[in-house]
């Protein structure tokens, strides 16, 4: 996804649920700036929920008193589960109101094929997300000059009942790759690795969303050789996107009649949206579709 239009040069399945893993506290993070600064210095007081997270954790306890801004830095730095319940329970009140806030946020942002179902992104029922609701997410997150320049850090010092505490960025992109920009990497058993991967390269702002990589390493490589690819051909991806249109699908339409509306056979359709070639007939409403 280019950063600045919003618009996709390249995708295969965009448009699949699946668990995001980590990539969640994206949206965390931008629900709680909505609610504060993102440099507040308000202490919050961990219960024992958030301290009994499992890991990744920056080993929080129970009773502990830390700051709103250095726990956005434990959140998106190193990724930590205990710091995400901390930030929720003390911004929505619970885990429950908190990740009903970050699902009103995700639809403001056009995340609509997404549902949220906690702050820190370990597997739950009905939690789900799309890898182009985590591009639009992304986005969002590199619009808000707090937050980017958080990401972008390879480690922070956050302070932690009086005393200092360095924090290192899981995000290994960043000295991988040369022009990095951030944001986020994930992983559960069930989500398999995931990785939002943002990098500029003349003047050209590009995101790069891989969600359920077979392996660590695979998560890495993919990632790199996705964002030269868009760095490489940005002017051809760049035009062939202006002239995409994204159609949302309504009931009773047919991959036939779509291809009717637009003037397109079913082969360029079918060649723009990889998606839905295993069952080109099985169509729902809301779901989206690029017109090449």
């Amino acid at each position: 996804m280019d950063a600045d239009s919003g618009k996709v040069l390249y995708s295969l399945n965009p448009y699949e649920k699946r668990s995001p893993a980590s990539l969640t506290k994206i949206v965390t993070a931008l629900t709680a700036v909505s609610r504060v600064p993102v440099n507040d210095t308000t202490l919050v007081k961990v219960s024992a929920n958030a301290a009994a997270e499992p890991s990744v954790r920056i080993g929080l306890c129970t009773g502990d008193r830390i700051s709103v801004q250095d726990l956005l830095a434990a959140l998106l730095l190193a990724s930590g589960n205990d710091a995400a319940t901390a930030l929720a329970e003390h911004i929505g009140g619970s885990e429950k109101a908190f990740a009903q806030m970050m699902n009103k946020k995700a639809k403001e942002l056009g995340a609509l094929d997404s549902n949220f179902a906690n702050a820190h992104g370990l597997d739950a029922a009905g939690y789900y997300s799309t890898a182009y609701d985590m591009a639009l997410l992304s986005r969002a997150l590199l619009d808000h000059a707090g937050l980017a320049e958080l990401v972008k850090q390879s480690r922070a010092i956050i302070s932690l009942q009086g005393k200092q505490k360095e924090i290192a960025n899981i995000n290994s992109f960043l000295w991988r790759y040369n022009g990095a920009l951030g944001t986020k990497t994930g992983y559960t058993q069930k989500a398999g690795y995931s990785i939002s991967a943002a990098a500029v390269r003349n003047g050209h702002r590009l995101i790069v969303v891989l969600l359920g990589c077979p392996s660590s390493e695979q998560r890495w490589a993919d990632a790199q050789a996705l964002m030269d690819y868009g760095m490489n051909n940005y002017a051809a991806l760049a035009a062939q996107a202006a002239r995409q249109i994204i159609y949302t699908v309504q009931r009773g339409d047919t991959l036939s009649s779509i291809a009717k509306r637009y003037h397109k056979s079913l082969a360029e359709l079918l060649a723009a949206n990889p998606g839905l070639q295993k069952n080109p007939d099985r169509l729902i409403a809301g779901q989206r579709i690029v017109i090449p």
